[in-house]
């Protein structure tokens, strides 16, 4: 199992249009692609010092290669989907991580 993971650090007077539109646009057009296992957006519990609120999307694939397809074909269309709403007044970056067997 391969983990793409996108962290979003924002204010938290973003925070309830982030999580509306991630619930009502974003992650739907996530379930559109059919090589994302499964899915995940959760809220970092730990408190910043410097205030922001920290957000994490974990798409699941099966395999390394499911990923490199994600990658080429769909993400793009994603990040600047994303990128249209809210610019730069998030911050994101992401990681892959594979599960520990």
């Amino acid at each position: 199992m391969v983990i793409f993971n996108t962290s979003y650090i924002l204010s938290p007077d973003l925070e309830k249009d982030f999580c509306d539109w991630m619930k009502s646009v974003y992650l739907k057009l996530v379930d559109d692609i059919d090589i994302v296992e499964n899915k995940y957006l959760c809220k970092l519990m730990l408190k910043r010092e410097d205030e922001y609120l920290t957000y994490s999307l974990q798409m699941f694939f099966e395999s390394v290669s499911q990923h490199e397809r994600f990658i080429n074909e769909y993400y793009k269309n994603l990040f600047s989907v994303f990128n249209t709403k809210f610019g730069n007044n998030i911050y994101t970056f992401t990681s892959l991580m594979e599960e520990v067997k």
